[in-house]
């Protein structure tokens, strides 16, 4: 699942808001500071709500990413360097070991292979862009 918002705009103007609000506030005298507060409080949340409103979600099913590439064979959890590369041939790029315990990566066309130590520990397939207006069609 992909989550993706586009706050920004909303984020600016609750700040440029609260400014406002605020400045108003501190130069009003005290009867008008509990109306205020109250206003203060009523605008916040309702910019907050605004916010929330504005967020577009993007869902994709797992089942539908690099579809056509489901079938494909790919290095088995626990196979070693020796035996992957035999298989299926010399990486494409190969990326250096990091953390503790060593995880590196082999890069292949369509897939990643991730090591931990010289076994693999997973294969995975690589995002295929597409164009997403001819994809709903």
């Amino acid at each position: 699942m992909i989550d993706s918002a586009y706050q920004r705009p909303n984020l600016v103007l609750s700040i440029l808001t609260v400014s406002i609000i605020m400045a108003f506030k501190y130069f009003m005298p005290p009867k008008r500071e509990q109306i205020m507060g109250k206003l203060f409080a009523i605008i916040l949340t309702t910019a907050f709500i605004a916010q929330a409103s504005f967020a577009e979600v993007i869902k994709v099913p797992v089942g539908t990413q690099a579809a056509s590439k489901q079938d494909m064979v790919m290095p088995r959890n626990g196979q070693t360097r020796d035996s992957v590369q035999e298989q299926f041939g010399a990486p494409e790029a190969m990326n250096n070991a990091v953390g503790e315990p060593p995880i590196s990566s082999w890069q292949y066309r369509d897939y990643m292979v991730y090591f931990e130590y010289d076994r693999v520990l997973h294969s995975v397939l690589k995002h295929t862009a597409q164009n997403l207006d001819n994809a709903a069609e």
